[in-house]
């Protein structure tokens, strides 16, 4: 394992500054990614099921646009 560090500490001291900052941004994401999914075990079966349900009705065509949604609630609640 440590070799594997140093080998991945090394190729990070030879990037250049941009290269690095995308490497950063990979890194993060991989750390949220992991975030993510922990949240994701949090949730209860019956909210698993409700995502994963609205997720095949807009596969399907049936969800709504956000500017449709948005307009709706505009013109029943003002602002």
């Amino acid at each position: 394992m440590a070799d594997i560090k140093s080998k991945i500490i090394k190729q990070i001291e030879d990037l250049d500054n941009d290269t690095l900052a995308k490497l950063q941004g990979v890194i993060q994401n991989l750390l949220n990614e992991k975030k993510d999914l922990s949240d994701w075990e949090t949730l209860t079966y019956t909210q698993k099921e409700g995502i994963k349900q609205a997720v095949d009705q807009v596969h399907e065509g049936q969800g709504i646009d956000n500017s449709q949604v948005i307009s709706k609630y505009r013109k029943k609640y003002g602002k």
